[in-house]
């Protein structure tokens, strides 16, 4: 190795010191159309976790009003079914005051015919 420069062959790599291999020049070489590739690559790849990150933090963060949303949808729910057992509640006393009335009728009715009729005014 004697009287052999260092970096024969790579006059442009001032500075750096190395042996020279053919081998690793000639993949070097070959390599050089597919570093384009590989950073096109590496690119999308940083751009793909870069959105799933953003989505994943906007999820995240919109929690909060999600929660709020949610709430108020459950309280119109149950706002409504308050309403609706309210107006149930209502229409049973109206049936349970037409039932009232009709007993007393048929009761009335039963003393005033007497025992003779009785069994055809029977309940159920």
């Amino acid at each position: 190795m004697a009287g052999r420069s260092l970096t024969a062959g790579h006059e442009g790599n001032t500075g750096r010191n190395f042996i020279s291999n053919p081998f690793v020049e000639n993949a070097m070489a070959s390599d050089v159309g597919d570093s384009n590739y590989w950073a096109a690559l590496t690119g999308i790849g940083g751009l793909v976790i870069g959105a799933v990150g953003t989505a994943l933090g906007h999820l995240f963060n919109s929690r909060a009003s999600m929660a709020a949303l949610v709430d108020a949808r459950i309280r119109i729910l149950i706002d409504g079914y308050e309403r609706r057992i309210a107006d149930l509640q209502d229409e049973i006393g109206r049936l349970e005051g037409k039932v009232d009335g009709l007993t007393t009728t048929l009761e009335e009715e039963r003393a005033r015919t007497g025992p003779a009729r009785q069994s055809e005014l029977r309940l159920g």
